[in-house]
């Protein structure tokens, strides 16, 4: 399953890890899980982890490497947790010598390259950490400390559909090396009392539909009331999951050109609205853009309820 990475790997002297804009744990995890994996194997290659990083894990994981374009001419970039090259963060990733994606999403887009894609996964963490356990690989504690953030972030710690007996023994794997796994909790639990207005807003905002669907939009005005970015807004959307009658939940941000929308579903697929829009993601967690605040019902409407 993993040999044309392998081949890949071995072939070039300098790797470079790219994941996608707006880089969650799954994505920060894989990039630095997958570094040190290498290093661990290969003492004698250089590899970085390039984009801006999660910023919950810096402490641990350090920040992301800064590196000249010229280190792409002779290099693979491995492009990580992205089905479309077009939301890859560094589109430097275009002048490496070859490429290849690892992933976990439904491929529903070309790439311009060889690619594993395994989407019964919940995480392409959970990939490489297969691949490490399967080919017998070194692993030290920051690349399973890592690879566990990305399990852990995009299973939504552990209560997603996809999660399996597979992810539990590759937790069980990469928990052997000593680290603590309160140490990702920690991080990821972690508030402030700036946060507090911010939730403040969703719940007093929240707006719901006929058709079992509950949601909140922050207008431009919203966030710089907040101090929010479009994609800090929308990453608080699972505040509307678990709400008994809303099944399905969304959480929209405006910006001066076009509104971001992150969407969940307990039970019903809402991949195919994304990718209708030029968007992605999971069958039940994904992301999308809309012109306008004004394409809202319009989209609502769209959403398969059955």
């Amino acid at each position: 399953m993993f040999e044309s990475l392998v081949r890949h790997i071995e072939q070039f002297n300098t790797i470079i890890i790219i994941g996608h804009r707006f880089p969650d744990g799954d994505c920060y995890g894989s990039q630095v899980g997958l570094k040190e994996l290498i290093q661990l194997q290969y003492p004698g290659k250089k590899v970085y982890a390039v984009g801006s990083g999660f910023i919950p894990s810096f402490d641990v994981l350090g920040t992301p490497d800064q590196i000249d374009d010229q280190l792409f001419k002779d290099a693979l970039a491995i492009c990580v947790d992205t089905g479309d090259m077009d939301r890859l963060e560094d589109s430097r990733f275009r002048l490496a010598a070859k490429r290849f994606k690892i992933d976990h999403h439904i491929d529903s887009y070309p790439f311009d390259g060889e690619s594993l894609v395994l989407t019964h996964c919940i995480a392409t963490a959970e990939m490489i950490t297969m691949m490490a356990y399967q080919l017998n690989w070194k692993l030290n504690q920051k690349a399973a400390w890592a690879l566990a953030m990305g399990i852990i972030t995009d299973s939504n710690r552990f209560l997603y559909d996809l999660v399996s007996a597979q992810t539990f023994s590759l937790m069980q794997y990469l928990m052997s090396s000593g680290f603590q796994i309160q140490e990702i909790y920690a991080r990821l639990y972690q508030t402030s009392l700036t946060t507090f207005p911010i939730k403040q807003h969703i719940y007093a905002q929240v707006q719901t539909h006929s058709r079992g669907i509950i949601f909140c939009i922050f207008t431009q005005d919203d966030l710089k009331k907040l101090q929010l970015t479009p994609m800090q807004a929308v990453g608080y959307v699972n505040m509307l999951a678990n709400v008994t009658g809303y099944p399905i939940w969304f959480m929209a941000a405006e910006d001066s050109k076009q509104v971001h929308i992150e969407i969940r579903s307990s039970n019903i697929e809402v991949q195919s609205l994304a990718l209708s829009y030029g968007g992605g993601g999971h069958l039940k967690a994904s992301g999308f853009r809309l012109p306008s605040l004004e394409h809202i019902p319009t989209m609502i409407e769209q959403i398969k309820v059955e």
